[in-house]
């Protein structure tokens, strides 16, 4: 069994964007775990689908601390509980229809203008990404350890369906 990059939480790997240079292989075991800090947009998620962390976000978390070296920072928007409408997550009634989701402009990586920043700036760095990260508001925004799994391949590696290498 086999399953795909953009299939539940999973990691995008460097490589998965144009100008990263590791594949998930290449990652040190150091990147994979680290503090935990979670940055809490609900609300503010909850009143733009299009919302994304910004810096002022990040300062009115300073009851926290400061954020630990190496740690792997979260946004958590509430979008698991809009799960499984179709029409609250991806703004479409028929996400099986691809004319639909064309027309819709919309994608899970809310914003799309953001998303592309993100993967443009950290991947060709070797940042790697988190993405679809349910419950996060069940961990604490401050005070864990986030440990990453990592991927175990049976049999020969394909290429996935859409052209792009596995991540």
């Amino acid at each position: 069994m086999e399953i795909f990059e953009h299939q539940g939480t999973h990691i995008d790997a460097p490589l998965h964007f144009p100008n990263g240079r590791q594949d998930l292989t290449q990652i040190p075991p150091e990147h994979l775990y680290g503090p935990g800090v979670v940055i809490d947009v609900w609300d503010k998620a909850a009143a733009n689908p299009d919302y994304a962390v910004t810096v002022q976000d990040i300062l009115e978390r300073k009851e926290f601390g400061r954020i630990p070296v190496g740690a792997l920072v979260m946004m958590n928007s509430g979008w698991q509980f809009k799960y499984p409408d179709a029409r609250r997550v991806f703004g479409l009634d028929n996400i099986q229809d691809p004319s639909e989701r064309d027309r819709s402009g919309h994608s899970v990586h809310r914003p799309r203008q953001f998303a592309r920043l993100c993967h443009n700036l950290l991947q060709p760095n070797n940042m790697s990404l988190l993405e679809y990260v349910a419950n996060l508001d069940a961990i604490p925004r401050t005070g864990t350890t986030i440990v990453l799994g990592i991927r175990l391949r049976f049999g020969t590696a394909r290429a996935a369906p859409h052209g792009n290498s596995p991540s």
